[in-house]
C-alpha cells in the first residue's frame, strides 16, 4: 500500500518477568532517530514488582495482561492495539534486544516497495556484536525443516543489499498493518516457537519477505528459555522442548500438502526418535516426557488456517 513520506510505526515489546531486558531495549529505542514511532509494552502477567517497574516508565504505551498469554497472545494484544490506532506499520521486537539508532530508516525504505509486505533487520548476538544470529530464514517445502541464513557468520561476509527470505524471526518482524488485516494475527495455538515461521508463510502468500542488512539489531539470545546454570536436565527447560516438538509437527501439518506432508511428517518422526535416544542416554527424563507429550499434542492440535 502507498504510505506517507513518514509512515507511522507501532513497536511492540512483550515483557514477562524480564524488566532488565525490557529497560535496556527501551533505552536503545529512546535514541532512535525516526519521529513517527509509538512504543507499546505488553506485560504478560509478570510478578507485581515488575508490573510496578513498568508502570513507572513514562513516554510509552502499556497494556497489562492478567496472565501469561505466550509470545503469540502477548503480541496479538499489541497487534490489535496497533490496528485500533490505525498505525501504518507494525514491528514485533523482542524485549531482549538492543537497536541501533538508525535501524528503522533502511527497513522503511524497503517496505515501501509495493511488492514487499514484511522486512527484518540483520540480527547480531548482543554478546558477540560482530557475529550474525539471524539474517533471514529458509523453509524446505520437501521436509518442512527450517534453517537460519548466515547464522554464526562474521558480519563482514554478509550481502550488503536487501534479499528475499522464506521466513522472518519474530525477534524483529516488521509488516504492513493492512496485511495483518488480511491474514489475521499470530496463531495462538503455537503459544511460543515456530509461530513466526507460520506467520511468515501466511504473509508470503500475499507479498515478498525481505532481509535488510543495512538495519542492525542485537539480541541477547535465549535469555527467557535458558537457565543460568546447568542442571541434570541441561540449560534448556523441558517446556521449551515440549513446545518445539509440538509446534514443528503442527507447522508441517498446517503448511505441507500431499507428498511433502508425508515426507515432512516422516522426517519429524525420525527426528523425534533420535531425540528420545539422546535423552535416554543423557538420563534427561523430564525432557523425554516433555518431548513425548509434544509429539502427541502436535498431532492432536486442530489446524487453523
Amino acid at each position: 500500500m502507498p504510505f506517507l513520506d513518514e509512515p507511522s510505526v507501532a513497536i511492540i515489546l512483550v515483557n514477562w518477568n524480564g524488566m532488565e531486558d525490557t529497560k535496556r531495549c527501551l533505552r536503545s529505542l529512546d535514541a532512535v532517530s525516526y519521529p513517527r514511532k509509538e512504543v507499546l509494552v505488553v506485560d504478560n502477567g509478570s510478578n507485581p514488582h515488575e508490573v510496578a517497574e513498568l508502570e513507572a516508565i513514562d513516554g510509552i504505551h502499556k497494556i497489562f495482561n492478567s496472565e501469561n498469554l505466550g509470545f503469540t497472545g502477548g503480541n496479538n494484544v499489541g497487534i490489535r492495539w496497533a490496528l485500533e490506532q490505525a498505525m501504518d506499520l507494525i514491528l514485533l521486537l523482542n524485549n531482549d534486544t538492543e537497536v541501533e539508532r538508525n535501524f528503522l530508516e533502511p527497513l522503511l525504505k524497503v517496505i515501501t516497495d509495493p511488492d514487499v509486505g514484511a522486512v527484518q533487520p540483520k540480527i547480531r548476538y548482543l554478546e558477540r556484536r560482530d557475529t550474525i544470529w539471524n539474517a533471514g530464514g529458509r523453509f524446505s517445502d520437501f521436509t518442512g525443516q527450517t534453517s537460519v541464513m548466515y547464522k554464526d557468520v562474521i558480519d563482514t561476509n554478509l550481502p550488503q543489499e536487501p534479499y528475499e527470505v522464506h521466513w522472518i524471526t519474530g525477534c524483529a518482524l516488521m509488516f504492513e498493518a493492512s496485511l495483518a488485516q488480511e491474514v489475521g494475527v499470530l496463531d495462538d495455538s503455537f503459544f511460543a516457537y515456530f509461530e513466526d515461521v507460520d506467520y511468515s508463510l501466511r504473509l508470503r502468500k500475499k507479498a515478498r519477505l525481505i532481509c535488510v542488512p543495512e538495519s542492525v539489531v542485537y539480541h541477547a539470545v535465549s535469555s527467557a528459555s535458558k537457565t543460568k546454570t546447568k542442571g541434570s536436565e541441561g540449560y534448556v527447560s523441558a517446556s521449551v522442548h515440549y513446545l518445539n516438538v509440538r509446534n514443528h509437527l503442527y507447522l508441517v501439518r498446517k503448511h505441507m500438502r500431499s507428498i511433502g506432508l508425508g515426507v515432512s511428517v516422516t522426517f519429524q518422526t525420525l527426528r523425534f526418535c533420535l531425540m528420545v535416544v539422546y535423552f535416554l542416554l543423557r538420563r534427561r527424563f523430564k525432557k523425554l516426557s516433555a518431548a513425548a507429550r509434544g509429539y502427541r499434542d502436535g498431532w492432536q492440535l486442530s489446524v487453523r488456517q
